[in-house]
């Protein structure tokens, strides 16, 4: 794994840490920020092609719309298509 790819995991892997202590906590406007970190984070990918399967499995998991959630599932299941 590049060096890169592992910093983006660790992020990820922070960032998910972060949402669930935050819902654990009820602080819904934190789970909110960080979803929105999530969705930057996402977009940033789909600019530069680098978008993660990982982290649009996150965004899914954690986006509260269901019908939302099965699109970026299908999203990601797409790029890993492409890896």
């Amino acid at each position: 794994m590049s060096r890169q790819r592992e910093l983006k995991y660790k992020h990820l892997c922070e960032t998910a840490r972060l949402i669930e202590e935050s819902r654990g906590a009820g602080n819904l406007d934190a789970v909110a920020a960080l979803l929105e970190v999530l969705r930057a984070s996402c977009a940033l990918g789909d600019i530069s092609g680098t978008v993660g399967t990982h982290e649009l499995e996150a965004l899914a998991d954690y986006t509260p719309d269901a019908a939302e959630a099965i699109g970026i599932y299908r999203r990601a299941i797409r790029a890993s298509l492409r890896e």
